[in-house]
């Protein structure tokens, strides 16, 4: 199946009449402007343009990955990188501009088990000609544990009357390896980075590194010995393109949905109104069928959708036979 490339997005236009961005050197140049300057408005302007037209690349994305076949249980949602998490990595030493980056449009796919997670990154790598980072058999960069595989694909979105070269990247866990990614990442932007000011560190950031790393290794353990054992119920994924957003109602502190089905266009502009105008992170969810579907999806799989943060602690779910 050919990816379906029409959805394009039309130039976005500033006051004068003009295209925000013409070019990707717009998009380079303004993202160094950007690293300098974070409240520069040209810079803002053109980076939110280039993310705008990134979200209107998911089409392409999910006709791309339709060619994977994910299992029959499975959760894949996407999301758009904010500009806070594009700022914190440059200024960690990203090198280049932010179209450059693989990871501006991302997909996260939960499996029900270790094995499903391994032969769906093998269809990722094969079937989409992906080059997959495997952090599964050995500790990742920061050292505390992350255990997942990424895979960066690449294709051609139509740009003006030409097109560029656009990637996206897809996490691809276990239910267990996304629950712990969670919890880690519960504990902060440090926690998450790896805390790369170990050697300074107080001797509580030392223990919690330690917890990370051993709750990462049990679980690694008992997944290398049950790989096919289901470590919770998924939903059906059957239509890539029925497509729902969440999101967190700030003022009721409740979580709020809305399913568009195949409406993709709609969805896009839904995103974007509920980030950029409400100052929300919506999360969206492919392959989703009804309202209980979503909000028994998200209980399981997104805790900070759910009421008691406490479920985060993994005594609530660390297999049975490995205890914390």
């Amino acid at each position: 199946m050919e990816p379906d490339c029409r959805y394009s997005e039309k130039p976005i236009l500033g006051e004068d009449g003009n295209p925000i961005f013409a070019s990707m050197g717009d998009i380079a140049r303004a993202t160094e402007t950007f690293r300098k300057q974070p409240k520069n408005p040209k810079a803002l302007d053109v980076l939110n343009a280039y993310r705008n037209f990134r979200l209107n690349c998911i089409r392409t994305s999910l006709s791309l990955l339709r060619k994977a076949s994910p299992p029959d249980k499975v959760l894949i949602s996407a999301r758009l990188k904010r500009l806070t998490s594009i700022l914190r990595k440059l200024r960690r030493g990203q090198k280049g501009a932010v179209n450059e980056m693989d990871d501006i449009i991302g997909f996260r796919i939960i499996c029900q088990s270790y094995g499903d997670a391994v032969a769906m990154s093998s269809r990722i790598a094969n079937n989409l000609n992906a080059s997959v980072k495997n952090y599964l058999e050995n500790d990742h960069g920061a050292g505390i544990g992350y255990r997942a595989q990424h895979g960066i694909v690449k294709f051609k979105q139509p740009f003006h009357n030409s097109s560029v070269t656009v990637r996206f990247e897809i996490q691809v866990r276990s239910w267990y390896q996304h629950l712990w990614a969670c919890w880690c990442e519960s504990h902060g932007e440090q926690a998450k980075e790896g805390f790369p000011n170990r050697a300074n560190d107080d001797a509580a950031t030392q223990d919690l590194v330690a917890t990370l790393r051993e709750c990462s290794h049990k679980i690694a353990q008992w997944e290398k010995a049950n790989p096919s054992q289901v470590q919770t119920e998924l939903l059906n994924f059957s239509d890539p393109y029925n497509i729902a957003l969440a999101w967190i109602n700030n003022k009721k502190m409740v979580y709020q949905f809305d399913v568009f089905g195949h409406d993709i266009a709609s969805a896009v502009r839904h995103l974007n109104r509920l980030e950029s105008q409400m100052g929300l992170d919506p999360l969206l969810l492919v392959g989703v069928a009804n309202e209980p579907s979503l909000r028994e999806l998200l209980m399981k799989t997104h805790p900070r959708f759910t009421k008691n943060k406490g479920d985060l602690n993994p005594k609530y779910w660390m297999p049975q036979a490995q205890p914390v």
